[in-house]
Formats: C-alpha cells, structure tokens, sequence
C-alpha cells in the first residue's frame, strides 16, 4: 500500500467535514454517558430520558479520577519495564520503523495481580461498580485534558510526524484527529499504550471489581457476570499474545493521537465495549445452565472463527512463501502481492469481522432480550464493520484493478455468508 492510499483510507475512515467533527467530539462522550444512566435507571431503558444526579456535584468524584489517572499511569510505567520482546512496526510514511516493547502479556498479568494484592488486602474494590459514573466522567475529563496535552506538544514535531488529517490548521479538527502520528515521551510511545493498554487492558480488572460487589450483595456471583467475564478475559487475553498483529493496522499507520483515540479509549473501551457487567449487576438476568452452555458455544465459535482468520492473514502477509500457506490458492496481482481465494479468505471477504459480531452476539445474550443497553456495542460492532468493509472494498478496487474483480467473482459474500 503506497503513502497516498494509506492517507486517502484515514481521510475516509475518520473524516467528514468541520460540522461532523464537532458532532463527533460531543458524541463521543455523551453515549456512554446516556448509556451509563440507562443501566443506573429502574428500567434500565434507552429510549426514556435518563436521570440525571440532583446536583452536578454528584458527576464529580476525586477518588475516581484517581483512580483513572493512576490506571493511565501504571500502564504507562508497565510499558517501560524491560519485559517481553522489541518489534519493528510497519514502515511510516517517512520511511522510519519504529520499535515497540511488547510486554502486554506481563502488563496485563502484573495488573491483574495488583488488583488481587489490593483485595487480599481488604481494599474495596466495590469503588469501581458503586463509582461507575463518577468514573467515566473522569474518564472523560482526562481525555480532554491529555488530547490538549498532546496538541500543544505536537507543535514541537518535526513536520514529518504530523499527520495531513490532523495538520489542516483547523483547530476543532486537529484536535479531534491528532497532530502528531506517534507522539512519543523518551521510550514511552503513548499512542501504542492507549491504543493497547489503557482501555483493554482494564477489561480483567473492571470485571474483577464486578465480581467482588457481586459477592458483597449476593454472596456469589450470579451466572451471567461469569460468563460475560469469562468472554471478555479471553479476548483481551488473546489481544495481549498477538498485540504485534496491531502494528499493521490502518490506525497504527497512519492515524494520529487526538481526541477520537484517547477519549475513545478511555470512555468507549471499558465503558460501552463491556457494559453488558454493569447493566447485570443494576439488572440481574436469569440464565440457566443449558442456555449458558449454548451462548458459550456460539462466543467459542466466533472466537475461533476471529482468531484463526486474523492468525492466517497476518502469518501470510508476514511470510507468503511459508510451507504452511503453500496450499492455498492466490490470484497475482499488479503490485506483486497475492490475494488469498481459499482457505478462511476464500470463504469471505471478511472472516474475521464475522468472527467479531458473532463474538458481539454472545456477549449481549445472557443480559436476555429485553433490553437495549447491552446490544448497543454490537449495534456499533456492525456498524462499523461496515463501514470499513466499505472502505476497504474500495480502496482495494482502486488498487488491484481486475485482479480485485476477479477476487470479488470467486468470493462473493463480504461479512456474512449467503446473505452479505
């Protein structure tokens, strides 16, 4: 892919003129926090007007902050521990690679272990759930604060690492997209932290939290948080083994560090990704035990479906001549690369994001049918799969010409067999 189709894919992706940009960054933190009193109300509906607290006063809350800036803190300081291994990203528009610390396995392990130290303890880790909003509305001051943080030191950027989008003079919009493609801080890489760390990371522990106020209520938690947990562990397990498959994403390349990134992984990450916990404990649900064996199974199938497409994409794309691919059928294109017409990507043009709403499918059915609030990640899943499937669809048009028509006539469906 050459630096003008990297450009034109981010332009489409995230742009959308001044008046879209300035919905966007009001959006952004309001449907989490709609989202979050739907789950505080009674009924638990989206579809009437929240209640809001009696005073403003009641949003804020220091200890919460704390909370979320010591979490932003510790990734940050995990991330410079000599653990795990260095990878070279991808080539940048201006031709460096950069080097990253892969250890978001031991990351992720020595956070888990602190939340396990804190409730040996006798800390209340009940603060996270009895705290949500206050949390989020942490969140989402912090987001602004480090996204203006982070404009202000773009200005000190050699011109080669800004980024057109998030360089176009506009203030809102710079802001919003981010100046400077990787801003860095001596060996910390802040844009890879929040991307990898500050929000998925913090999945093992909001659930953690989640349990432990169970059990102070109930005295066990009740079977649908375990599952939702068991769910939610695995894939941010399964991102942390394979985090070096992020360097080759369109974000990764070629998107800066503004406000859509930072405020979407503090606030969108571990409070709308992963709401169906929280919507359980305002709003427990039954479950019975063949209904959980059946909804386990449908998560297990998509993840397998998601894990194993990516793990043949990425493994082709890294060695194409790999005697483990050498049975899969290719069409040659123009650019010298080869487009997959067997195998996973044989089957659709899009394996992996049907792996991905299937996940979403299951994380949402054991909150049952009668609500909203917790279909609302997957209703954004879909959404944006789409949308990047469309993005895709043309940009590849654009690139590999007939080898693409071609490609498209031996695989007809896109996400969904026989139906997309």
């Amino acid at each position: 892919m050459v630096d003008s189709e990297k450009e034109a894919l981010t332009v489409t992706f995230y742009s959308g003129g001044y008046a879209k940009t300035i919905v966007r960054i009001i959006m952004l933190p309001l449907v989490p926090l709609l989202l979050v009193l739907a789950c505080d109300s009674p009924d638990g509906s989206l579809l009437q007007v929240p209640r809001l607290p009696c005073s403003p006063l009641q949003l804020w809350d220091g200890t919460a902050f704390l909370v979320v800036l010591g979490w932003c803190l510790l990734q940050c300081a995990l991330y410079l521990l000599p653990t795990g291994t260095v990878a070279e990203g991808t080539p940048l528009n201006s031709g460096k690679r950069l080097k990253y610390n892969l250890n978001g396995v031991q990351a992720y392990l020595a956070s888990m272990g602190l939340v396990a130290l804190a409730y040996a303890a006798g800390l209340d880790l009940t603060i996270v759930p009895e705290r949500y909003l206050q949390l989020l509305v942490s969140a989402i001051l912090l987001g602004a604060i480090v996204s203006l943080l982070l404009y202000i030191k773009s200005f000190s950027a050699p011109i080669t690492e800004l980024v057109p989008e998030g360089n176009t003079g506009r203030v809102i919009s710079d802001y919003y997209m981010g100046r400077e493609l990787n801003p860095k801080i001596g060996n910390l890489d802040l844009k890879f932290v929040f991307m990898m760390r500050v929000g998925f990371l913090s999945w093992g522990p909001i659930h953690a939290c989640m349990l432990a106020w169970a059990i102070k209520m109930w005295g066990y938690p009740p079977l649908p948080l375990i599952l939702i947990t068991i769910f939610h562990v695995t894939y941010t397990a399964d991102l942390v083994l394979e985090e070096d498959f992020d360097l080759t994403t369109r974000e990764s390349i070629s998107t800066g560090l503004g406000y859509a990134v930072v405020c979407g992984e503090l606030t969108w990450v571990p409070f709308v990704y992963i709401i169906q916990a929280y919507f359980l404990l305002r709003h427990p649900q039954p479950l019975s035990w063949p209904g959980a064996a059946a909804i386990a199974a449908l998560f297990f199938i998509g993840f397998w479906i998601y894990r194993s497409s990516n793990a043949e994409k990425n493994g082709f794309r890294k060695n194409p001549n790999h005697p483990d691919y050498a049975h899969l059928q290719k069409i040659s294109t123009k650019h010298g690369k080869s487009l997959l017409v067997s195998g996973w990507w044989g089957w659709l043009r899009h394996p992996n994001y049907l792996g991905d709403i299937i996940m979403a499918v299951a994380w949402a059915l054991p909150c049952g049918v009668s609500h909203l609030a917790p279909y609302v990640y997957l209703l954004f899943c879909i959404t944006i799969l789409v949308e990047r499937d469309a993005v895709d669809e043309e940009d590849c048009r654009r690139k590999y010409g007939p080898s693409w028509l071609e490609y498209c006539r031996r695989v007809k469906y896109r996400i969904v067999p026989y139906v997309y």
